[in-house]
């Protein structure tokens, strides 16, 4: 555990955080003073962990770690600044639109790039747009394991999209009447993405069928999806394990991949409902 002296005042919550397991650099954002990040180095001797480690801190709209040692910044002028871990400017340059107002972690080097309603994926070593996809109000991006496949999560509306090299492609969309929380990619999986609303488990699937894996007492926010188990946080930052039933996803995922053995063992042992495996299949 890491003890972090918290600000005071207003809008000084963290919004978002970011980890550097290379370099042990944990990076964290808030909306205190208009917007900024503070950088703190994670120290390897554990009987220091409840020490409090100094901060370098910085004014901006989002950072975000884009290398082993560099972490970028979206700053109050919409430029973005790419920093050392000694938090010195060693690249600056400007973003697909000059409106962009978020940035988000896409691999190595490169950006996601959130501008009104287009999300641009950015090259930073080539300076220069890679794709770009239309969707709304996007406050957070979850990747797949493969790096190719990501869901953009906004107020009301789940959006699945693959990287190709050149362009993103629009997988599938579900939109919501209830605020989405939080959501993982299944375990080693790049077809399935579970998310939580406020009262239900859902899934979507990357050809666009959806549905519901169980309902909640209270809202969670998922960590990871590991067997038949969802590991999250509840609102007071307690950590939860939910059993869950993924059988009706990992049927149609089976189907769509032509796994015709699993679909055959899923309809033996399974309980789905008949009449809904057959409306499926047809």
């Amino acid at each position: 555990l890491l003890s972090i002296r918290r600000a005071t005042g207003t809008n000084s919550a963290p919004k978002a955080l970011a980890y550097n397991e290379a370099e042990r650099g944990l990076l964290m954002c808030s909306d205190a003073e208009g917007g900024s990040y503070e950088l703190y180095q994670i120290p390897k001797d554990a009987s220091r962990a409840s020490e409090t480690p100094e901060s370098k801190r910085g004014l901006g709209l989002a950072a975000v770690f884009v290398a082993r040692n560099r972490f970028a910044v979206l700053d109050k002028s919409r430029q973005i600044l790419v920093k050392n871990l000694s938090n010195e400017v060693t690249k600056k340059l400007p973003p697909p639109h000059p409106n962009t107002d978020l940035i988000f972690y896409a691999g190595t080097g490169m950006l996601l790039c959130k501008a009104d309603d287009k999300i641009t994926l950015f090259d930073l070593q080539q300076k220069r747009p890679m794709g770009e996809i239309v969707c709304a109000n996007v406050k957070y991006v979850v990747w797949a394991s493969d790096m190719k496949h990501f869901a953009l999560l906004s107020k009301h509306a789940v959006v699945l999209v693959r990287r190709d090299a050149q362009k993103l492609e629009h997988l599938a969309t579900v939109h919501e009447t209830i605020r989405v929380k939080s959501g993982v990619w299944e375990e080693g999986s790049t077809r399935a993405f579970i998310y939580t609303t406020l009262n239900h488990v859902k899934y979507c699937i990357t050809q666009g069928d959806s549905g519901v894996i169980r309902t909640l007492d209270a809202p969670v926010y998922l960590c990871k999806a590991s067997g038949n188990k969802l590991f999250c946080l509840d609102r007071e930052g307690n950590t939860k394990t939910l059993s869950v039933d993924k059988t009706e996803f990992q049927f149609k995922t089976a189907l769509i991949d032509r796994k015709y053995d699993e679909v055959l063992r899923i309809i033996k042992k399974s309980k789905l409902c008949g009449q809904a495996i057959i409306g499926y299949l047809q």
